[in-house]
């Protein structure tokens, strides 16, 4: 509540191939944080030009349609998202496809789960990094590894990929009392 969405970014895949983007500025009617705008390169200038969230989300909802949402720590950009969802009265899944389970569940032993490092390990050069548009293509390039390992174990539908990432989380609650 607090926090605002300055900028949403989408893409959609067929096949591997992105047939579709969708990238908008928006103005959270307040200053943004110095550190954000550092970390962001977004300026107040920028998200003072840009629309408002009640005029930028539903747009963005409509690109999203019902596609899955893949996401690199999917539960950050979906409470965001569903914030303003409720706070418009749209309907939103609560839940994605998260490349960081998907990695974890995939890559023996990986420790290293940033998505600058994750890319980096799997062979995706990272660039226009921390702005909404540049992270999702980066995080795109990283599922279609994840998909191919995937593939390579024999999984190949969107129910047995939410079936592994369920396994995984559920043997890592069994293996940390308490949790």
């Amino acid at each position: 509540g607090r926090h605002r969405l300055i900028e949403v970014a989408g893409l959609r895949v067929r096949a591997g191939m992105v047939v579709d983007a969708f990238q908008q500025l928006i103005n959270p009617q307040h200053r943004l944080p110095r550190f954000i705008s550092a970390f962001t390169g977004i300026t107040q200038a920028m998200v003072n030009a840009a629309s408002p969230v009640d005029e930028v989300l539903p747009a963005f909802f409509a690109f999203l349609d019902d596609a899955p949402i893949v996401g690199h720590n999917v539960g950050f950009d979906l409470g965001f998202l569903g914030y303003e969802a409720i706070r418009l009265g749209y309907p939103l899944a609560t839940d994605g496809l998260d490349t960081i389970r998907l990695a974890r569940r995939l890559i023996p032993g990986i420790r290293q789960l940033k998505l600058d490092a994750l890319a980096r390990q799997v062979g995706v050069v990272v660039r226009d990094r921390h702005r909404a548009l540049g992270d999702a293509r980066i995080t795109q390039e990283v599922f279609q590894h994840l998909l191919a390992l995937a593939a390579d174990q024999g999984i190949e539908t969107l129910a047995q990929l939410r079936e592994i990432m369920q396994q995984r989380s559920s043997a890592t609650r069994r293996a940390l009392p308490g949790v």
